[in-house]
């Protein structure tokens, strides 16, 4: 055999396994592919899943899916009929489910009867916000109400509004709360301890809720997150 036939062959040898190699990955595939729809698509369980129970309360699940959605809306100025409308409606709602202290009410109710300052309103992965901003001429101090709520539920998830002597007692507040959230199906709530009022977790929902007052605010919260808050400034911050 001449060295040009040797040569011609190995040429030939080299463009053989080059193409081989190159129909490899697709043979893998398409053999991965009907693997696949034989078995099913497996995925491994992340570490912060939802539990099966959390997922089943439509609230949790929409708190969870929303803590990994991208977040860049900001509140712009809105019309102060439409802010104040909304939220008179979920101060009422808030106030018939006995979420609200007393107190809590009544200074909503007078910061909502005063000309704002300022009026805004933002709209966000199925959530809104609303906040009605007030500045007395007499008094170097502002006051506000603002509201988080689930725009499918009208469920508010974070109420804050500027007030005082407030009930030392607000456990009671933060149960009410959890029933008007539609969060009791959840059956491993956990109470917390709390300096500020009342707290309470679920590790199957995920989910921590807050009933509180700190530097002249009175907050409703409930915050999705993976851990339970393991002090009290974790989860009052």
């Amino acid at each position: 055999m001449s060295r040009q036939t040797g040569t011609r062959l190995v040429l030939l040898f080299l463009s053989a396994v080059c193409l081989l190699s190159l129909g490899l990955p697709f043979v893998y595939r398409a053999g991965s592919d009907v693997w696949l729809q034989k078995r099913g698509t497996l995925r491994p369980v992340q570490a912060d899943a939802l539990s099966a129970q959390g997922q089943a309360v439509p609230l949790a699940y929409a708190l969870y899916r929303n803590r990994f959605a991208p977040a860049t809306a900001l509140e712009t100025s809105a019309d102060e009929q439409q802010v104040q409308q909304e939220l008179q409606e979920k101060l009422a709602a808030l106030s018939a489910a006995g979420t609200l202290p007393e107190p809590v009410t009544k200074r909503a109710g007078w910061i909502m009867a005063q000309q704002p300052a300022d009026t805004t309103r933002k709209l966000e992965n199925g959530f809104a916000s609303a906040t009605w901003l007030v500045l007395p001429e007499e008094e170097q101090t502002a006051y506000a109400v603002t509201a988080c709520w689930q725009e499918k539920t009208d469920c508010v998830v974070s109420c804050t509004v500027s007030a005082t002597q407030i009930p030392t007692d607000l456990a009671p507040n933060l149960d009410a709360y959890r029933s008007y959230l539609g969060l009791d199906a959840l059956t491993d709530w956990e109470a917390l301890p709390s300096e500020e009022g009342a707290r309470a977790w679920s590790q199957a929902g995920q989910l921590a809720l807050a009933c509180r007052w700190r530097d002249g605010q009175f907050t409703l919260e409930a915050k999705s997150q993976t851990e339970k808050p393991w002090n009290s400034s974790a989860a009052e911050t």
